[in-house]
């Protein structure tokens, strides 16, 4: 395993590698496979100093991203008439991926524009996966883009976002200390329908200024989307 993690981190980091560098093996897939759930889990709960508890509901999370990986790979196997590669693709693919677990989440509270990085990174270290362990002939090679772009994209922006350690008692508890009683934490529906009843009509054709909050939680890539969203609004 330690030769294909490293392998996978000279890919990642565009350093010269060859697809003899990996070993590939079924073992080998299932290696790498726990390891990149091990750097995920880990690098969560490190952020999270560890307080609080795994979560149980992000494992089919992970084994669908494993299933999308061997699916990708089968696409570009197909693409490139080399079904006996198959593997040695879903190999190369897995074994940059432990090193973006350390990375990606450790950088998603800074921002979309870093999130974006990170993705075009990804993309690209798979595009470079591609090329390595089936080559460079065209139009293989930019259907093999296409198929990994597309299991990047799934996986970022499709696959439901969830958190692999879940915040324990106490921090919920900080969380709360700003809600005086639960009763009014359900009254705030009632208080915003009050308040918007409350307003005055205007006067005509003269233009009136309001201001709308919106505080989300900048560490979760979730509140990414829905800042997209209001935006757009």
């Amino acid at each position: 395993m330690a030769k294909n993690l490293l392998a996978g981190l000279r890919l990642a980091l565009f350093l010269p590698v060859r697809a003899s560098d990996y070993r590939v093996s079924g073992l080998d897939f299932v290696l790498l496979a726990l390891s990149g759930c091990v750097a995920w889990v880990a690098v969560a709960a490190v952020l999270a100093g560890f307080e609080g508890d795994f979560n149980p509901s992000a494992v089919p999370i992970y084994l669908a991203g494993i299933s999308l990986v061997l699916g990708t790979a089968l696409l570009v196997a197909l693409a490139y008439g080399a079904q006996e590669k198959l593997l040695s693709l879903a190999v190369a693919l897995s074994a940059s991926q432990p090193w973006f677990e350390l990375v990606v989440p450790a950088a998603s509270g800074l921002g979309e524009v870093v999130l974006w990085i990170l993705v075009g990174w990804t993309v690209i270290a798979s595009v470079r996966a591609v090329a390595v362990v089936m080559g460079t002939r065209r139009p293989q090679l930019y259907q093999g883009a296409l198929a990994v772009g597309a299991m990047i994209a799934i996986a970022f922006f499709v696959f439901p976002e969830t958190d692999v350690w879940l915040p324990g008692a106490a921090q919920d508890e900080e969380a709360g200390a700003g809600l005086a009683d639960e009763r009014a934490f359900h009254l705030q529906g009632q208080l915003i329908e009050r308040a918007l009843a409350e307003l005055r009509r205007g006067r005509p054709g003269v233009p009136e200024l309001y201001f709308v909050g919106f505080a989300p939680d900048g560490s979760q890539d979730v509140f990414l989307r829905e800042m997209r969203y209001v935006k757009r609004l």
